[in-house]
């Protein structure tokens, strides 16, 4: 990352973390998961989804959001074509 000409070193340029394919589909999948009625939620655990890709990526961000610099962007997930209801749930896992 550059700033009027200069690289920026490190962890001080903020970086953009991707979601790739296999994340993607194990976050649906993880939504997808839940039970209807939403206080039963907070039964599961990341283990509890089947989506070790995607477990591993979160706790990155959980790393990097504890013990880093506190905050993390992550892209890749067009909410488009959701409705309300998948929408609760993608952003429960995440």
């Amino acid at each position: 990352m550059e700033k009027l000409g200069k690289k920026i070193p490190g962890k001080r340029a903020w970086k953009v973390g991707d979601l790739v394919d296999t994340e993607l589909d194990q976050l649906i999948h993880a939504a997808n998961t839940l039970p209807e009625q939403r206080d039963a939620w907070l039964n599961f655990t990341p283990e509890g989804f089947g989506a070790p890709r995607f477990n591993s990526r979160m706790k990155a961000v959980a790393d990097e959001l504890n013990r880093g610099f506190g905050f993390c962007k992550i892209s890749g997930l067009n909410i488009e074509g959701y409705d309300e209801d998948m929408l609760y749930r993608l952003y429960w896992v995440i």
